[in-house]
């Protein structure tokens, strides 16, 4: 693997740390919360100064559906990132305090659900590069069959809990704004916490590779038949 890829993993596999702990609002203080977000924001414009080839080729090529829902994910999840970003500088006015706009209830209702958004479409767009390891771990046959089939069932069954903990947490709500408070459990413990938001990653993830496997298959089928 070329230097610059292990920088982009490195890179990718930090900030999906960072946004996992930032989920935790309540398990830190506001203090080291608000510094993991500057640095998971600096991150953030690394990460697209990195892959700026991109940009350059959205606009170059047919779309297929299945470069559509890429694509759709990578403007979305950006665009939240955005959000997070500005609402995150309006409601740390200690560090920020510079910055010509005001913490109020536009920036604390913005930024619980950018930060929801965020969250669930970084998930998505994990589970569309794990389409492509596993297409070379297939290709390569590194993973035996029977192997596969167990590790669907593993994540299967962590899905089926994510949906729970996706429930349970209200994170829906918060990403329509169907609740203008988000209500944290103060003293929860750290493992539940992480087993919540970590089975709910795994869910979007796995959503996102099948969708993914799906759109590719609908593709190809429409382009052998001439569509």
């Amino acid at each position: 693997m070329k230097m610059r890829a292990k920088i982009k993993m490195g890179l990718d596999i930090v900030m999906t740390i960072l946004l996992l702990l930032q989920m935790g609002y309540h398990m830190f203080e506001e203090g080291i919360h608000k510094w993991l977000g500057i640095i998971l924001s600096v991150l953030f414009v690394v990460h697209h100064v990195l892959n700026w080839t991109w940009y350059r080729s959205i606009f170059k090529g047919k779309y297929s559906p299945a470069r559509v829902f890429r694509t759709a994910t990578n403007i979305l999840l950006t665009l939240s990132m955005f959000g997070i970003m500005l609402s995150g500088m309006m409601l740390a006015r200690d560090i920020f305090h510079f910055i010509p706009f005001k913490a109020n209830s536009f920036a604390r209702l913005l930024h619980m659900s950018a930060t929801s958004w965020g969250f669930v479409l970084a998930a998505l767009h994990m589970g569309q590069h794990f389409h492509i390891v596993a297409g070379k771990m297939k290709r390569r046959d590194i993973i035996k069959k029977p192997v596969w089939w167990s590790m669907r069932c593993v994540v299967a069954g962590i899905s089926g809990y994510g949906w729970y903990a996706f429930i349970n947490r209200e994170i829906g709500k918060h990403m329509l704004l169907t609740v203008q408070f988000a209500f944290f459990e103060f003293g929860e413990p750290f493992t539940r916490f992480l087993l919540d938001y970590t089975a709910i990653m795994v869910l979007y993830a796995a959503i996102s590779y099948y969708l993914l496997k799906f759109l590719t298959m609908w593709g190809k089928k429409k382009t052998s038949n001439g569509e």
